[in-house]
């Protein structure tokens, strides 16, 4: 089996750089590693504008180079523009054999704050890069002229993109998906439905509650997709005796975020690396759509 991931080939301002929050070269590169780390007995091949410029034909050149290269499927990641307050992603397709990939991207996209276009997917027979290999499809990863849909990044983007193909691949083509130990070992912070006032720095006002299970030595990841610091307050109930920690004022730094060992973060008596518990992370509701957290061992 072999899947294509093919990035926009136009230049700036859809492609501006590393220090944006996301353009489509990095977005499909971060889909294309991940990939081939979670099928390592499937070939990927990235195509970006290092291989093809943007110049004349450039998009005919790529579609011919993917299925010279005997691609089973392929993958087309752009962004959209428009005027202010236009945002949201949708997915195209022209033969019907790309319906299998292009539904399940759709259900695993449906997870991004991100509304839907065109009920997520379009029929297009005008995009020349559809027509070859048959399975292939556009992903059109929101609006780069969208301040909200680039702050949620190359991960808050990636991840759903990754799923919904990964979806396709063991549902659809019957490929095993190699278990790694790492992504065993990683706890996604899940958004607790119920409302809360806040605490400390938050008090008076509602917040957003995001929950995991960890262990004392377990490294805090939580980054909130925005160029500015944005506060967030951190708790840990111990398993053993219901002890409570925390609150804590913490900060998720730009685009870097937050990344530190559980004990290390609350740097509070009686909490040992030993301990298990709950850690819960509170955020205000406007930091919620940019919001990614997890525990990792």
């Amino acid at each position: 089996m072999k899947v294509a991931i093919a990035s926009s080939l136009q230049g700036p301002p859809e492609e501006t750089g590393p220090d944006t929050p996301l353009d489509a070269t990095r977005l499909a590169r971060y889909v294309a590693e991940n990939l081939q780390r979670r099928f390592p007995d499937m070939e990927v091949g990235l195509y970006d504008r290092e291989k093809f410029p943007g110049k004349g034909d450039a998009y005919l050149e790529l579609r011919d180079a993917i299925c010279r290269w005997g691609a089973d499927a392929a993958v087309h990641i752009h962004q959209d523009a428009g005027a202010p307050g236009a945002r949201g992603w949708h997915i195209l397709y022209y033969h019907d054999e790309a319906l299998p990939l292009a539904t399940r991207l759709v259900a695993a996209m449906s997870s991004i704050p991100s509304p839907a276009r065109h009920g997520g997917m379009q029929r297009r027979s005008d995009v020349a890069v559809l027509k070859r290999p048959p399975a292939s499809v556009m992903v059109e990863a929101g609006f780069f002229t969208s301040p909200e849909d680039e702050a949620l990044g190359v991960q808050g983007w990636g991840d759903p993109i990754v799923r919904g193909i990964s979806n396709y691949l063991i549902q659809h083509c019957h490929i095993e998906e190699k278990k790694r130990e790492e992504e065993e070992a990683m706890v996604d912070l899940e958004w607790q439905a119920a409302p809360e006032t806040g605490q400390g720095m938050f008090e008076g006002k509602a917040v957003d509650v995001y929950t995991a299970y960890g262990r004392g030595s377990d490294w805090l990841h939580v980054r909130i997709n925005r160029a500015e610091k944005r506060p967030f307050l951190a708790f840990f109930t111990r398993n053993s005796d219901g002890a409570g920690f925390g609150p804590v004022a913490l900060e998720s730094n730009g685009y870097a975020g937050f990344v530190a060992p559980i004990a290390a973060a609350f740097n509070k008596p009686g909490l040992r690396e030993s301990d298990y518990g709950w850690v819960a992370v509170h955020v205000l509701p406007e930091d919620s759509k940019a919001f990614r957290g997890f525990v990792r061992a």
